[in-house]
C-alpha cells in the first residue's frame, strides 16, 4: 500500500468514526433525551463548583459509594465517591458500621435525584475516589448522616 492509499484509508476512517460519534450524540431516542435534559438541569457550575447526576448508586458504607457519574456529553464514569466532610463508621466496625452503611442505603433508595458536587482542586481524596457532596434536593447525605449520629464531621 503506497503512501496515498494510505492517507485516503485514514481519511475514510476518520470520517466513519466522526459520523458515528455524530449519530450517537444527536440520536434522539428517549433514554438519550432524558438523559440530555437531566444534564441541561442540574449540571450547573457556580462558581468552582462542578454538580453531576448519579444513578446506579451502590452503597459500599456510610460514607462511601459507586455510582454511574454523568459528566455530560453522554459520557458516564463508573466510580467510587467519598462523601466529602463526613468520617462514617466502617461496614465491618459492627454494629456502628452496618447501621452506617444501613442509614445510607435507606437515604440512597428514599431520594429519587441525586447529584454529586464537587469543588474544583478538591474532587479527588487521597484513595483515587471522587470527593464531593452527596445531595438529592436541600437534603445533604453528610450532614444527615452526622446529625443522625453514623457519622462525625471531618476535614479533608
Amino acid at each position: 500500500m503506497d503512501r496515498k492509499q494510505l492517507v485516503l484509508l485514514l481519511l475514510i476512517l476518520v470520517i466513519i468514526f466522526s459520523l458515528g460519534l455524530a449519530i450517537l450524540f444527536f440520536s434522539d431516542n428517549p433514554r438519550r433525551i432524558k438523559e440530555r435534559e437531566d444534564f441541561q438541569i442540574l449540571s450547573t457550575a457556580s462558581g468552582h463548583e462542578n454538580t453531576y447526576l448519579l444513578t446506579n448508586i451502590e452503597v459500599i458504607d456510610g460514607d462511601t459509594v459507586k455510582a454511574d457519574i454523568h459528566l455530560g456529553f453522554g459520557i458516564i464514569k463508573h466510580d467510587s465517591i467519598r462523601v466529602n466532610g463526613v468520617d462514617a463508621w466502617e461496614r465491618g466496625d459492627k454494629p456502628r458500621g452496618t447501621v452506617a452503611t444501613k442509614f445510607t442505603e435507606d437515604w440512597v433508595a428514599k431520594h429519587k435525584t441525586i447529584v454529586l458536587v464537587t469543588v474544583l482542586g478538591n474532587d479527588i481524596e487521597k484513595y483515587g475516589r471522587a470527593l464531593g457532596k452527596v445531595k438529592s434536593g436541600k437534603d445533604v447525605l453528610g450532614d444527615d448522616l452526622v446529625n443522625n449520629g453514623h457519622a462525625v464531621y471531618k476535614e479533608y
